[in-house]
């Protein structure tokens, strides 16, 4: 009992912040099954599906790199293996799912394998908190502040989204994270860590990152910076420096072999993702830079707060190389005109280490006005009392977006809209149906999916029964009418063909909206 306590008390930090990362997830993991919400689950449900059921060791889709297929798919095949030892399944084909074209408003066929699926990314999440935890003991040196380090990257509301979600969001966060955590130990205390087992594992970390989402070959740049801001005695030589990025550069390739295998879909993917992020995406494009700072500002509102009081109080060299990495990548992923939130997961451990060390700092200075007022430097005590004031309403407006954001992981939001909608859409009808709507049975409706309903051919229209127009699709359009004026009017263009409408809105501001289109019925 003795060394389990000794262990207890020694490690209580890393389980303390594993455990609530694992606690504000696990619910979201359930949420809505066998229903599946998420647009891009389907798609990466269906590519690692594709990869046991064929089989194939290429995913033949590169939208991603493939390391999170690598993943999913070897415990796809094991949970396929598992359930045909004890007679659950019989062929792969018990765990695919239904649905018109495996975009959006799909029904798993297996509840078991989703939830094992959505497991995965939990996991990958408590990965990602504990390396947090890892760096923020480090730069602390306290278990406490570590542990508060921890909590920040726990319940981040970007972190909480995307981490239990199957996308490769988690795990372009936590390998981004591991990444920092080597350069982070290359510039402890200035003795550095140099050597064989520094570059061996910081290049598996590098590849491993860009392995897990394109976004992280920016950490090439992060760990240029951190040699550039090593001691000279123990700075990593040329040599060593190339090898980190050899090493990196090999293990992007294992874990994406399509860049030798199936080079020519490998490049076209790429190609067609930067064109799609430059060209594009209705509803999620300009004002890119304004979107990322308010997205980052809601999730990790109080960790941002801090880690400004830990680059003002505490210009070490780690600092300097987090903080350049959390607005270095800001600033060149808001270049692109598509923005989404998830794209910010491989700058959230960044931001939560710093803000651990920012509220130690804090806390040390505030404490130092009452001991040795004195002696402490103006800066500090100015920072100090312009982050205290501030920080009450930081705090209660990050809690409240949190309160709302679990509401959403802990409630099937959509699950009123699916029954209202199985109510309101008559059987047998023939419904053109958006990527983005609820489910609507397949066996007692004749269903055809569009990723909009403006989008729909006059004939789609002609044979149509009803239409049906969600506020997370084509509505989205409604929201700034002035950016999108082509696209607004081809939806009025079909609003105006409806004889009867008839609309469901939820406490989520999620709408519905069902177009009768047979007026001589």
């Amino acid at each position: 009992m003795t060394p389990l306590l000794t262990a207890a008390r020694r490690w209580w930090h890393y389980l303390a912040a594993a455990l609530l990362t694992v606690v504000l997830r696990l619910p979201g993991m359930a949420n809505g099954l066998p229903y599946v919400r998420h647009p891009d689950e389907p798609v990466n449900y269906l590519v690692t599906h594709r990869m046991v059921a064929g089989p194939s060791l290429l995913p033949h889709f590169y939208d991603y790199p493939s390391l999170q297929y690598a993943i999913q798919s070897a415990v796809h095949a094991s949970l396929l293996w598992l359930g045909r030892l004890f007679g659950v399944w019989h062929s792969s084909a018990d765990l695919g799912m239904i649905g018109p074209t495996g975009f959006g408003n799909s029904k798993a066929m297996s509840t078991s394998a989703w939830l094992v699926a959505r497991g995965v990314t939990v996991t990958v999440s408590v990965v990602g908190v504990v390396a947090v935890v890892h760096i923020a003991t480090r730069l602390c040196r306290s278990r406490r502040w570590a542990f508060l380090a921890g909590a920040f990257g726990a319940v981040s509301g970007i972190g909480v989204a995307s981490g239990f979600t199957m996308t490769p969001d988690a795990l372009a966060g936590t390998t981004a994270t591991l990444t920092l955590a080597c350069l982070a130990s290359l510039l402890a205390d200035d003795r550095g860590a140099t050597g064989r087992r520094w570059v061996v594992v910081t290049g598996i970390c590098l590849g491993l990152a860009v392995g897990s989402k394109y976004n992280n070959v920016l950490l090439v740049g992060v760990v240029v910076l951190a040699v550039a801001l090593t001691d000279r005695s123990v700075r990593p030589t040329l040599r060593q420096t190339a090898i980190v990025m050899a090493i990196g550069a090999g293990v992007f390739v294992l874990t994406t072999p399509a860049v030798v295998f199936d080079r020519v879909a490998f490049l076209d993917s790429v190609r067609g993702v930067l064109r799609h992020y430059s060209v594009g995406h209705f509803g999620s494009e300009g004002d890119s830079l304004s979107f990322n700072l308010k997205a980052l500002w809601h999730s990790d509102a109080v960790a941002l707060v801090f880690a400004g009081a830990a680059v003002a109080l505490r210009s070490r060299r780690q600092v300097v190389m987090l903080a350049t990495w959390v607005v270095a990548y800001t600033l060149v992923i808001s270049k692109a005109q598509v923005h989404f939130a998830r794209n910010l997961t491989p700058v959230l451990g960044a931001v939560a280490v710093l803000g651990g060390l920012g509220a130690q700092q804090v806390w040390i200075a505030a404490r130092a006005q009452w001991t040795a007022k004195d002696h402490v430097r103006v800066r500090q005590t100015i920072v100090t009392v312009v982050l205290l004031a501030a920080l009450t309403p930081v705090a209660v407006m990050q809690a409240r977006r949190t309160g709302h954001d679990l509401r959403v992981q802990l409630t099937d939001y959509q699950g009123a809209a699916r029954r209202w909608l199985e109510r309101t859409v008559p059987p047998g009808s023939n419904a053109l149906l958006e990527t983005y709507s609820p489910w609507l049975d397949l066996e007692t409706h004749d269903v055809t999916q569009l990723w909009f309903i403006f989008g729909a051919s006059a004939q789609q229209l002609e044979d149509a029964d009803v239409a049906v127009i969600t506020s997370s699709g084509s509505g989205r359009f409604l929201q700034d009418p002035t950016r999108y004026p082509d696209q607004i009017a081809a939806l009025r263009s079909v609003t105006d063909r409806a004889c009867d409408t008839r609309s469901f809105s939820d406490g989520f501001g999620y709408t519905v909206d069902v177009l009768f289109l047979r007026c001589d019925s």
